[in-house]
């Protein structure tokens, strides 16, 4: 009878150490659309650039609007879930500048930072990119994965894709419009505690039961 009073207790204290934490994740959801954007290329061939420079440029503008659209910098021009808050429609997009793509090199900070909100590139590839010298025309498909942060939430995966495209150009540099999507994928960073080892906590504390039951057991033997 004591042995299966002492194996009901293991095993109930070890069911309350392995159950999920009942603290609900505070994830980013939703995503911008962002639009107007300049950059500048080391080469008129975007298929044969090796580095972007974005534009930071706001010029004397605030806001971004019709009437002060800035010089260069993009802007949010669609906002939905966590991001439709104050602040961040229609507001200037800060970029991480040079983005070196060739070799492809993720960004020493924050991809994009705007109303508080940042995203943070763990993964950057090359869609896609081409040049036709009859059309006059180049482009470039850029896409990354990372982590959104920001404005109280949990780290929050999320995805960009940025297209690149404009009329080619003679000399080394010559700048090109740019527009580019980031959208949550709705679940947490990987590299985020779930639920701030509460788990490892009450596992500890588990164990530490068990040894005090087991060797009560043993002295009643």
């Amino acid at each position: 009878m004591k042995s299966t009073l002492t194996s009901k207790l293991a095993i109930g204290v070890l069911g309350l150490a392995l159950a999920p934490a009942a603290t609900q994740a505070n994830l980013i959801t939703g995503g911008i659309q962002i639009t107007g954007g300049k950059v500048t290329a080391d080469n008129a061939d975007l298929t044969a650039a090796t580095e972007l420079q974005f534009s930071n440029d706001r010029g004397t503008a605030v806001t971004w609007s019709l009437a002060t659209p800035g010089n260069g910098a993009a802007h949010v021009n669609s906002a939905t879930g966590s991001f439709a808050v104050p602040g961040v429609l229609n507001q200037f997009v800060t970029m991480y500048s040079p983005l070196t793509i060739s070799p492809l090199t993720l960004p020493g900070g924050a991809l994009w930072t705007v109303g508080g909100f940042s995203l943070n590139l763990t993964s950057l590839e090359i869609l896609g990119a081409a040049t036709d010298y009859d059309m006059g025309v180049t482009a470039l498909l850029l896409s990354g994965d990372g982590v959104l942060s920001g404005n109280g939430y949990e780290g929050t995966t999320g995805h960009w894709e940025a297209e690149i495209d404009g009329d080619l150009a003679t000399g080394d540099l010559v700048a090109f419009g740019w527009s580019a999507s980031s959208d949550s994928t709705g679940t947490k960073a990987p590299d985020s505690v779930p639920d701030g080892g509460a788990t490892a906590i009450l596992l500890g504390s588990a164990l530490t039961i068990m040894g005090v039951v087991g060797r009560k057991q043993l002295n009643k033997a």
